[in-house]
């Protein structure tokens, strides 16, 4: 099943989700068909996690619902647990309001019965969403509670999805030097463990927390890692590196290059709807062209991760882009 970002946890992700997609088409109807509650609810969750790998987080969600609503008819506690940790995932990358996916969180821990890899995960959403409205002390409580939950229960790799979580909150908090310490805990373990999907998104996270540093080759080198590693279908790794990358050469002169490589991110961006991922990847356009001296396309995806960072609450990060507007006019 997914990481809390992306559900591209597989050893060799390349190319597996469209022969997912196909399969599930046929094998779900069928177990319709035979009313196989338990089958219909490890279907959906598969189904959900292939909409995850893509940031198809919408659909991912709509996929859950049905997974959670299987199993408890099934009364099958792991399987609706299980679905109800991905459900905090969607909820937090997706579209949905950060007011409204905290309630879902709060919800999830009343159904996870103590579930311990649920409730760890809907700590860990609503450590990212409490962070969004302002609360990073708050977020940094739960996310530790988080690891904390894992950590007692022996469940290490779990726990290192908890690193992006540390990373995302200190970088909404303005320090990358904190951020790339937490992503680093979790790229080594991962490294360690031969995970190449999470591996490549965390290579270039740790890539922008570099790049924020001023370390360019170092950053580089994390998005070659992704680059090389991240499949074609893990569209957030795509989006990451190219994104990463283009500060990178815009870093050091090459403004052409990096304005290409940055617009071809929110063009894979957009393709997705992970609503702060695409309002960051305008930002990082928007960084590359103040080198250009393009203030037109710079004012505009200014103006749009605004608008996008708004719609799903994200209020240290809205007020960023609109100070970032400020500055240009």
């Amino acid at each position: 099943e997914g990481s809390q970002r992306r559900a591209a946890s597989r050893e060799d992700p390349e190319h597996r989700s469209e022969e997912a997609l196909e399969t599930l088409g046929i094998v779900i109807p069928i177990l319709e068909e035979l009313g196989d509650d338990l089958g219909l609810a490890r279907a959906y969750r598969l189904l959900g996690d292939v909409h995850f790998t893509r940031s198809s987080y919408a659909k991912a969600d709509r996929a859950l619902e049905q997974a959670i609503e299987h199993a408890r008819k099934a009364g099958a506690e792991y399987e609706e647990a299980e679905s109800l940790r991905m459900y905090a995932g969607t909820g937090l990358f997706g579209p949905a309001p950060v007011a409204d996916v905290i309630g879902r969180c709060e919800r999830i821990m009343e159904l996870a019965k103590g579930n311990p890899t649920a409730e760890a995960g809907a700590l860990r959403s609503m450590a990212a969403l409490n962070a969004m409205q302002g609360r990073v002390d708050e977020g940094r409580r739960l996310v530790r509670r988080s690891l904390e939950i894992l950590e007692d229960h022996g469940l290490r790799m779990r726990a290192t999805f908890a690193s992006e979580a540390e990373g995302f909150i200190e970088t909404l908090a303005g320090d990358p030097a904190a951020a790339e310490r937490a992503l680093r805990t979790g790229y080594d373990e991962v490294a360690r463990l031969g995970d190449l999907g999470y591996q490549a998104t965390a290579a270039a996270l740790l890539a922008h927390a570099i790049c924020s540093q001023g370390r360019l080759e170092e950053a580089e080198d994390f998005c070659r890692i992704a680059e090389e590693i991240g499949a074609d279908d893990d569209l957030a790794t795509q989006v990451l590196w190219r994104s990463a990358k283009a500060k990178v050469l815009a870093a050091r002169g090459a403004h052409a290059e990096a304005a290409t490589l940055a617009r071809a991110a929110v063009e894979l961006a957009e393709e997705t709807d992970d609503t702060n991922m695409c309002a960051d990847t305008l930002i990082d356009l928007a960084t590359v062209l103040s080198a250009v001296g393009d203030s037109a396309e710079r004012m505009d995806a200014l103006r749009r991760a605004r608008e996008l960072y708004g719609q799903k609450g994200n209020v240290v990060s809205a007020g960023l882009a609109e100070e970032l507007e400020g500055a240009t006019r």
